[in-house]
Order: structure tokens, then sequence, then C-alpha cells
């Protein structure tokens, strides 16, 4: 069973599944910054791990990522100027996921965010990945 919950009001939902205390923004935002989780995410996946990256860096970037998400998200939300929109970007048909935080802050992100665009500026978070 699964509730859509209001983020920001006319603008940004998320999934809530019944097994989970928090919905999927909460949820996922969370787990990207719960290091000992991260610490046994990127050491399973070492092969991974940029050439000259420390597996603390990137745990470190990975809480930045997880902590400029949350930043934008927010500011968008509070300005009348912005929109969702421009966070997301379609990835298929009717599926989006967070522009690439790179792109806005030249350097590498390594946390997504998909949502599903219920109509213009309307989104609702179904889940995310690193």
């Amino acid at each position: 069973m699964v509730k859509i919950v209001c983020i920001f009001t006319d603008q940004l939902f998320a999934f809530h599944y019944k097994k989970e205390t928090d919905n999927e923004l909460r949820r996922l935002l969370k787990l990207w910054h719960n290091t000992e989780y991260l610490y046994q995410f990127v050491t399973k996946h070492i092969a991974d791990v940029p050439n000259k990256v420390t597996v603390q860096t990137l745990i470190n970037q990975l809480i930045d990522n997880a902590n400029d998400i949350d930043d934008i998200l927010n500011e968008i939300s509070t300005d009348s100027n912005r929109n969702m929109e421009e966070f997301f970007k379609p990835l298929y048909n009717l599926e989006f996921h967070i522009v690439e935080l790179s792109k806005q802050k030249g350097r590498k992100n390594y946390l997504r965010l998909y949502a599903i665009k219920i109509d213009k500026n309307c989104f609702v978070i179904t889940g995310g990945a690193i």
C-alpha cells in the first residue's frame, strides 16, 4: 500500500510506502546522511569509486550532495520565480529524475531522485538511488 503525501503545496509530493516510517524524500535523505549505510555501500561498490578518491572523501561528497538536494528543493519551493521543472528532467516519456547537480555546482553528484510528473510543475517522488 502506498500513500501520496505533500512535501511542498501543489509542487512536490512523495510516495509513503506502508512499511516505511518516512515518505520517500525523507527516507532517502536520512539514508544518504547515515554514515554507516554509506560506508557499507561505498565499500561494497569500491570498484566504482573514482581513482584517487578515498572512501571517506566519497562519503563526505554523498552527504554534501544530499544537503544540496534538500537545499535546492527548499529554495525552489519558496521562490515564486522558480519551479520544480528546473530541478527534474525527463528520463523517459513520463518519468523524471534529478538534474545532475554537477551542471549547477561544477562537481559530480552521485545521488538521484526519481519522480513522476503529474502536471505542469507538479511531481511525485517515487524513489532514488546512489
